[in-house]
């Protein structure tokens, strides 16, 4: 299930894409970042998987190369 947060002042405002949330059931939303480390990715794993979803493969090799240098 995708959803979307919006952050007003004084409340996040959450928007289901195709199914409802479930009432009364916790739910706990992860960044993708999060999910892939815990998945056990590498950070220059993350950043291709980062541009795949982007589609901007000029993008991966940048970050790659700054990931590099660190």
């Amino acid at each position: 299930m995708q959803v979307t947060l919006i952050k007003h002042q004084d409340r996040i405002e959450i928007i289901a894409d195709e199914n409802e949330l479930p009432l009364d059931v916790p739910v706990v939303l992860y960044t993708s970042d999060e999910i892939a480390k815990r998945m056990g990715y590498r950070p220059e794993e993350l950043l291709q998987l980062q541009s795949i979803v982007a589609e901007d493969e000029e993008d991966w090799s940048d970050a790659l190369d700054a990931l590099a240098k660190q």
